[in-house]
This record gives structure tokens, sequence and C-alpha cells, in this order.
């Protein structure tokens, strides 16, 4: 039985105040919310690739579909819970990242998902 790599998706974001609006923190070990038109299955395995051009990072981040926007809404994408032996890293890093956001939320960054 052949083992099929998990989808790769890609995340180009200019600044850590788009992070903040892709970052789902209600996610059980944190998330990200990635616009895709691809189909995707819930606890489908995939690998994001956060580029963030603010800090000059590439990142990639295995995680699992927990989430899939309704066919209806303007904005086509899935939720991905952090996995992997580097979760908590990757959900620490992104939190230092965008820390006085969580803390004081500014209402014109609202979440896109």
């Amino acid at each position: 039985m052949a083992i099929i790599p998990p989808k790769r998706l890609a995340l180009l974001l200019d600044n850590a105040d788009q992070l903040y609006c892709h970052y789902m923190p209600h996610i059980k070990d944190g998330g990200l919310f990635v616009p895709t038109q691809e189909a995707l299955e819930f606890h489908e395995n995939v690998v994001i690739q956060v580029s963030l051009q603010s800090e000059n990072k590439k990142i990639l981040v295995p995680g699992i579909v927990v989430w899939i926007t309704p066919p209806n809404h303007a904005r086509g994408g899935v939720g991905v819970r952090f996995a992997g032996e580097q979760k908590a890293t990757v959900k620490r890093y992104i939190e230092t990242l965008i820390g006085k956001r969580l803390l004081s939320p500014n209402p014109n960054l609202v979440p896109v998902y």
C-alpha cells in the first residue's frame, strides 16, 4: 500500500496583523485559516507553507483539517489544527508574533474565516 503524502497549502502573509486575522486560537493546539479552493476532507493531513514577509520567514506547519468553510461562504478555505511533534513550538512562535493583538484586540483586525 502506497503512502500518500499530505497535500501542501500555501499561506502568504505580509505581516503579523494578517497572521492574527488567520490565526484560530479557539482550536485546540492552535490553528490557521487557509483560503483555498482545493477540495479537502475533514481530518485530512496537510502541510501549510506559511510565508511571513515582514519576518522574512517561511515555516512548514503540519496540520489536520478541522474546519471547512460552507460552499455558500464568500471566502472558501479550511481551518487547520496544528499537528505533529512541533505543534506546541509552532503555536508558541505564532502567539509570540501576534501576542499583543491577542491581549488587546484591534477592532479593525477581524478574522478572515
